[in-house]
């Protein structure tokens, strides 16, 4: 039995669909409150309920579960839910609760750049819970991609919709030549799923991005073609953007934009371009290739049940 936690997420929704229709055995982890409905339509899997600050109902989830894939983190800080309190000991309480049930193996998605040393707070937390990972003495593999995308992501999907109801101009953090490597959601599920198959890949430490290297700008440009609106780029300080983020982050249930991902876009976020070939054997797909999902979105009833959900 395969356990995911954070299988509502944007990736654990894509990732539950492909295993379940490969035919793997998937026990899906949801918060209280988080109804089946959430998860990938069409597909049969089991549920359970728990969170990752619940140690006890973390060892009932855990229950003839011999594989772990920890989707669960955080780019948003609110109250007790902290990056230190999700992204790591959460991650740490999950690996007491498998190494008490007698999972035999432990998958677990962190982010290219986590180091427990960087001064960008959530790297640091995502860094932190790598480091228990690989003292845990469990069986497992770190997999670190850089920016995910693909529907219902809130990289492409949310730029898009500011985009669509900024009018004239659009805000760009610091000069925009920071880099990217933009993975598709298939793509980095189908990586999962690989990894599961192949155990050589246990103990190891795998950085993942797609078969570009693009720009923030370069992002920026090729989504503005695609949803076919084009905006004067205004290029804005780190602490006008900060502040920017700050206010309207009041008012979103999902922020279209965090203080994490102003840090993420401040630095390169890349690694080889081979690097999915290279462990996983195939290639994957070129983001202007792959964003036909933004076409014809319903941008601005979009935003405003954002905004009405804050």
């Amino acid at each position: 039995m395969i356990l995911i936690t954070g299988a509502t997420g944007f990736i654990g929704r894509h990732l539950t669909r492909r295993l379940a229709l490969e035919g793997w055995p998937v026990r899906c982890m949801l918060r209280p409150g988080r109804g089946a409905s959430r998860l990938a339509g069409g597909v049969s899997v089991e549920v359970v309920t728990a969170t990752v600050d619940d140690p006890p109902a973390l060892r009932v989830a855990m229950l003839g579960v011999d594989t772990v894939i920890h989707l669960v983190g955080t780019k948003v800080e609110r109250g007790d839910q902290t990056f230190e309190a999700i992204n790591y000991r959460g991650t740490v309480n999950v690996i007491e609760a498998a190494q008490e049930a007698g999972v035999r193996r432990f998958i677990h998605l962190s982010y290219l750049g986590a180091d427990r040393s960087s001064a960008y707070p959530f790297l640091q937390s995502k860094g932190q819970a790598d480091e228990a990972v690989r003292s845990s003495g469990l069986a497992y593999t770190i997999l670190r991609p850089s920016i995910v995308y693909g529907p219902g992501d809130d990289f492409t999907t949310h730029l898009a919709t500011l985009i669509k109801v900024t009018p004239f101009v659009f805000p760009v953090l610091g000069d925009g030549r920071s880099r990217l490597q933009p993975i598709h959601v298939e793509d980095l599920a189908r990586c999962i799923e690989a990894t599961l198959r192949d155990p050589t890949t246990v103990g190891q430490v795998i950085p993942l991005g797609g078969p570009q290297h693009l720009t923030y700008e370069e992002a920026l440009t090729t989504i503005m073609r695609v949803i076919g609106s084009r905006r004067i780029r205004l290029h804005v300080r780190r602490p006008l953007m900060q502040r920017w983020v700050e206010i309207t982050g009041r008012f979103f249930a999902r922020p279209l934009m965090t203080l994490a991902d102003l840090d993420l876009l401040a630095m390169d976020n890349i690694t080889d371009l081979v690097s999915v070939p290279r462990h996983f054997k195939f290639e994957p797909r070129r983001f202007a290739d792959s964003l036909d999902y933004l076409r014809g979105q319903p941008w601005r009833r979009l935003f405003w049940r954002l905004l009405r959900a804050g």
